[in-house]
């Protein structure tokens, strides 16, 4: 098992559990990584997200969510997800290229709010390999599908509600998912991106330290 925590990525892959999710990744282009935020982040996350309001964002044709802007939740993920371990570990389990950047956002969707999600490709900036991880309590729906673009085959469904569980998905042009439509009374809050080629994290801090504000796009 592998987690991050403030330190760092801690603990490592057996060959055997390398092998095994390849094979996994390779068959339906999606898997978990069961405790990634270790409880330490988690329980951190969980506080940091509570600090700033949550703002509704529409993203055209593709669906609505309650995103954070900026604060310590989206900082203290951006640098714990950039870690050069933590990207060849990607590499061993999906085969994707070489990564430059994780980027992402944190965001919650509310049961009876009306958000709502549609099957989209995630196909811009470079994108390579899609991860959400679970930072909040179990939930009901908002079920991660994959399925072939132009088709009804699911090839993949990855329910995520253990807190500090990461799925890992493939961005391809032939790929499209989606999330399900939220049940129950729970709100779900995640830490959602990708892992892409270009450009490289240290350009982004040569920005000017801070971690990109999330993306409009999906």
């Amino acid at each position: 098992m592998i987690q991050l925590e403030p330190g760092g990525l801690h603990g490592s892959l057996s060959d055997g559990e390398a092998q095994r999710l390849r094979e996994q990744f390779d068959a339906t282009h999606c898997i978990k990584l069961p405790r990634l935020l270790g409880p330490r982040s988690v329980a951190m996350m969980r506080a940091f997200v509570e600090e700033i309001p949550f703002v509704h964002r529409v993203h055209d044709k593709i669906g609505t969510e309650f995103c954070l802007t900026d604060g310590r939740a989206t900082r203290l993920m951006f640098f714990l997800v950039n870690d050069p371990l933590l990207f060849a570990v990607i590499r061993r389990v999906t085969g994707c290229a070489p990564i430059g950047c994780f980027t992402g956002r944190v965001y919650r969707m509310l049961p009876g709010a009306g958000d709502y999600d549609t099957w989209h490709s995630d196909r811009i900036q470079d994108r390579m390999i899609g991860m959400s991880v679970n930072i909040g309590p179990a939930y009901e729906g908002g079920v991660f599908q994959l399925r072939e673009c132009g088709s009804t085959r699911i090839v993949a469904e990855a329910p995520n509600v253990v807190p500090g569980d990461a799925i890992l998905f493939r961005i391809d042009q032939a790929l499209e998912h989606w999330i399900t439509p939220m049940a129950g009374a729970t709100p779900k809050t995640a830490f959602a991106g990708w892992f892409r080629a270009a450009p490289e994290f240290m350009s982004l801090m040569d920005r000017g330290g801070d971690p990109p504000v999330p993306e409009p796009e999906w």
